[in-house]
């Protein structure tokens, strides 16, 4: 076993090894530490916090997962801010996001990075369509939504619905297709329709409609049902039946007319004089 890399500076060694503390004063001390790199990295610098992103929980002696994890996202900030992005950081970010024996939070902060590491270097200009970097960054996108029941679909999602804004060479409509697919799924993971509807919104995406009202009254998962109220849109005309509680505070909240009684059946929603089953 190789052990690990040792830091090429004294600002680098005190994010990269223990100090001997326990797991919150090792955090302290690491976050410092990155929070005080400046925007001009040496190469050797960067090759050192490179090797230290791949760092496995197992391979650390005072700091924890949690821990880790947010030391390790803040240095993608830092590394994401330099005056000239690292030689290799969109392919370092890349690799990171796929391996799969990673934490699963963490690959998620790496796929969050994608969207900041585009913008800075392609700025609001399209990438080439035959670029080989662009092409990897799609399919990691696209191979993290084929999963909806892991964390990393949703923050896919966001982070290609957010690139598509100004950047043509993402697909608006495959990416609607996929988000309003698991809206309008009732066995896709409630985290994954959580991210589903928001998007939706987003993107005017209007056939969700219908199954945003089921769920804002009848979804199990709290967050979900939120979501759903909020993909409804303008509710201020809109009469709704709803038990009373919590969940009625939240639809009335919203500008909702909640009515004492059931629409034709519990979950319909009676708008402008229309039942929308």
């Amino acid at each position: 076993h190789v052990g690990p890399r040792k830091a090429s500076t004294e600002r680098i060694r005190r994010i990269v090894e223990s100090e001997g503390g326990n797991p919150r004063e090792e955090y302290l001390h690491r976050m410092n530490a990155v929070r005080q790199l400046d925007r001009n990295l040496s190469s050797n610098e960067i090759a050192d916090v490179y090797a230290f992103l791949r760092r496995r929980v197992s391979e650390e002696r005072d700091l924890d997962l949690m821990g880790l994890d947010t030391v390790k996202n803040d240095i993608l900030d830092c590394l994401i801010g330099q005056n000239s992005l690292p030689a290799d950081l969109g392919k370092q970010i890349l690799m990171l996001a796929e391996d799969p024996e990673l934490d699963e939070t963490f690959r998620c902060y790496c796929i969050q990075h994608l969207a900041p590491y585009y913008e800075k270097r392609w700025g609001s200009g399209a990438a080439a369509a035959d670029d080989p970097e662009y092409k990897q960054i799609t399919e990691v996108y696209w191979n993290a939504m084929r999963k909806p029941e892991s964390l990393l679909a949703g923050t896919a999602l966001i982070g290609i619905v957010f690139l598509s804004e100004k950047h043509p060479e993402f697909n608006r409509q495959r990416i609607g297709d996929q988000a309003a697919a698991w809206a309008n799924d009732e066995k896709c993971p409630a985290m994954s329709r959580t991210t589903a509807f928001q998007v939706c919104v987003q993107l005017g995406i209007t056939n969700v409609l219908p199954m945003a009202r089921i769920e804002a009254q009848s979804a199990p998962d709290a967050t979900l049902r939120m979501s759903a109220i909020a993909a409804v849109g303008d509710l201020k005309d809109v009469k709704t039946w709803s038990l009373p509680g919590d969940q009625g505070r939240a639809l009335a909240a919203l500008g909702a007319v909640i009515v004492p009684g059931p629409a034709v059946r519990s979950y319909e929603i009676i708008s402008k004089g229309i039942v929308a089953a």
